[in-house]
């Protein structure tokens, strides 16, 4: 096995606690809606501590030598950074706030913690940056269920903030969370009281951010799941009258406590739950994500642009933010741009696919046998389920810390298409 290194354990232990419980700052602003962070550091502190600790990582990394992989996606955003000021420049025009806020998280918690959790994957191993996320996410439950319940300071909506900023980080954090406790599981081979807590404040966290995408995504997770566990017609049938019993289930309990008295801690938690329903109905929010949808497929531009499918209408006077990760990157910046985002998202993904039939990932210098396929499957379907959801209903990928845990899934399937891997056939 790969010598472990004690420092470099401890710092990315402090790494991944300092992105998943930075966001709880916010509760110091009196305002989680809108939060008055313009004109201070909050944001600069966390950047200077993640580049500070992460080169750490890497400096105590040393010689250990990383997938070429692990560098696409600050290539990426190097790329599409140089054709945007290119394009600023060629009109004349100062570049955009927002566009800087999209470079700058997309270089540091994409592009340089995809390139940190691979030195940690290499020196450490595929298990030990799984056991880290899941032991920080667990801790980021506590004290957000702990800030849901006891602080003073609440959304309007009666969403679940806690660490990660927003509610609909806190179910892409939930989601996340879920797949890494059955990764976990496979690695260590049984239940353990880490997973079994783990995987209950994940429910919890879900259910109080109320974040329906996410919601959907855990319930398309769970049909994977059930089904590749031992594909055949019949659990499919099961699966599926599970996820719609699961609805009607669900939709009977809120109706019935809706028409009874309800106690005080039952309406509380009842109003928190179902926040997002009115709130969806008050903002009208279906009609403008199709709203948003029609845009971003005909490409309408804000004033004449040529091939703006190819080149996207990139306006000139902010970055356009829809509900969709997906639909922001086709109307932005095209969608050559947007199927080389899929393409760096999912490629690695289906190379696993490929290379999963009974076999093993090995090192070809050392021999260590890192990781069976039957180890990462869930985190698979996590990403042909949950993800898909999540570029197409949510804009989470490029924010804080979503992105972040989005580049601990990228890194651990980037190790899987190292040149430095070969694959052997399991004995068991």
């Amino acid at each position: 096995m790969i010598k472990s290194r004690p420092i470099t354990r401890v710092l990315t232990r402090v790494w991944t606690l300092t992105v998943l419980l930075f966001g709880s700052m916010l509760y110091a602003y009196g305002d989680l809606d809108n939060p008055a962070t313009e004109g201070t550091f909050y944001w600069l502190y966390k950047d200077i501590l993640v580049i500070l600790i992460g080169g750490l990582i890497i400096v105590l990394a040393g010689k250990e030598r990383i997938p070429k992989e692990s560098f696409v996606w600050l290539v990426f955003y190097f790329l599409l950074a140089t054709y945007v000021f290119i394009y600023f420049a060629v009109l004349g025009e100062g570049v955009a706030h927002t566009y800087l806020k999209i470079f700058k998280n997309g270089f540091i918690y994409i592009g340089f913690s995809v390139l940190i959790s691979s030195y940690v994957l290499k020196v450490e191993g595929t298990d030990y940056l799984i056991k880290v996320v899941l032991e920080s996410l667990l801790i980021a439950f506590v004290v957000s269920v702990l800030l849901f319940w006891f602080s003073p300071i609440q959304s309007n909506t009666g969403r679940l903030f806690g660490t990660f900023g927003s509610p609909n980080s806190a179910g892409f954090a939930a989601g996340f969370a879920i797949a890494l406790v059955f990764v976990s599981k496979n690695f260590i081979g049984s239940w353990r009281v880490r997973e079994r807590l783990a995987l209950l404040l994940a429910f919890t966290v879900l259910a109080l951010s109320a974040s329906i995408g996410s919601i959907i995504g855990v319930l398309f997770f769970a049909y994977a799941m059930f089904v590749g566990k031992s594909p055949s017609v019949l659990r499919s049938a099961v699966a599926t009258f599970l996820v719609l019993f699961a609805i009607l289930f669900s939709s009977l309990c809120s109706y019935f406590i809706w028409l009874r008295n309800p106690s005080a801690l039952e309406a509380e938690v009842y109003a928190r739950i179902i926040s997002i329903v009115s709130q969806g109905a008050e903002n009208d929010s279906i009609a403008i994500r199709l709203k948003d949808y029609l845009i971003s497929l005909s490409m309408s531009c804000d004033d004449s642009r040529i091939l703006p499918s190819i080149f996207g209408c990139l306006p000139s006077d902010d970055f356009r933010r829809f509900d969709s990760a997906l639909f922001s990157v086709v109307f932005n910046f095209g969608y050559i741009v947007a199927f080389i985002f899929l393409f760096l998202a999912f490629y690695p993904v289906f190379f696993t696919l490929i290379n999963k039939k009974n076999k093993n990932a090995v090192h070809q210098k050392t021999g260590t046998e890192l990781y069976k396929y039957q180890h990462i499957q869930p985190l698979i379907y996590f990403m042909i389920t949950f993800v898909p959801i999540n570029f197409i209903l949510q804009h989470s990928f490029d924010v804080f810390p979503t992105n972040f845990m989005y580049a601990i899934l990228f890194s651990i399937f980037y190790a899987s298409t190292s040149r430095n891997l070969s694959y052997k056939r399991s004995n068991s």
